[in-house]
């Protein structure tokens, strides 16, 4: 099988990934030992703390032994979403699945699994599987997640854009490329450091000259607003 070059979806890996869940599932032990690598850099991390494998023997070890306690308990997994690719000799699958309890109840799971084509057979050399949690059980902080949550958040705090209007209705939106610029802007000290210095020194002329200010600056995220906002109504 000769290697191609660029990144291409793979119909060939999501088959792959198949083949490897049924084995962890019918706890069919040889089948897959033949789908993973001997390659000593193989490193396995499941979704417990204490799940951190390197190496085959450790990683099948600890595998079978798992699905027989799954299966004694009567847990089921199912995998329904799964997207592979490839490029070159390498390539790697997302997984979107989900443990079913006894009683019906589920938990959603993401998983990335990383292949390697050794003497013409895909291996896996890396499975990384994880259960999803909210950003404010894991660090105290509610991130935005999508686009959708800053529809909802465009449309519960409409910002009051009066002052940035033009006579004929339209918001002019200027995007800056440097990093820290509102801080570097409103610093009452001493000069901007490095390449930025002359566009942030005219950031200042700008902001300081009232002939020349039709606008104002506005935060990141009522920036995300505005833009939402005026997408929606076109």
């Amino acid at each position: 099988m000769a290697p191609q070059s660029g990144v291409q979806p793979s119909e060939e890996l999501e088959h792959v990934t198949r083949r490897i869940i049924e084995a962890l599932v019918d706890n069919d032990h040889d089948a897959l030992a033949n789908l993973i690598s001997d390659d000593p850099c193989l490193i396995m991390v499941g979704t417990d703390e204490e799940e951190y494998w390197e190496g085959r023997r450790a990683f099948l070890g600890v595998a079978n032994l798992q699905r027989e306690e799954m299966a004694s308990f009567g847990v089921r997994y199912f995998a329904p979403d799964i997207r592979a690719f490839r490029d070159g000799s390498f390539g790697w699958s997302v997984i979107r699945g989900s443990y079913v309890l006894p009683d019906g109840q589920s938990t959603k799971t993401r998983a990335t699994y990383v292949f390697h084509l050794e003497t013409g057979q895909w291996r896996l050399v890396h499975a990384h599987v994880s259960i999803g949690s909210s950003n404010l059980e894991t660090i105290g902080l509610e991130l935005t997640t999508s686009l959708e949550s800053l529809a909802e958040f465009a449309e519960s705090n409409r910002p009051d854009l009066t002052g940035a209007i033009a006579s004929d209705g339209t918001v002019t939106i200027v995007f800056t490329d440097i990093e820290a610029s509102t801080e570097i802007a409103e610093r009452p000290w001493g000069p901007p450091l490095g390449r930025a210095a002359p566009l942030a020194r005219g950031h200042h002329r700008v902001r300081g000259d009232p002939q020349r200010r039709i606008g104002r600056q506005v935060s990141r995220r009522r920036l995300h607003a505005c833009v939402l906002r005026g997408v929606a109504r076109t």
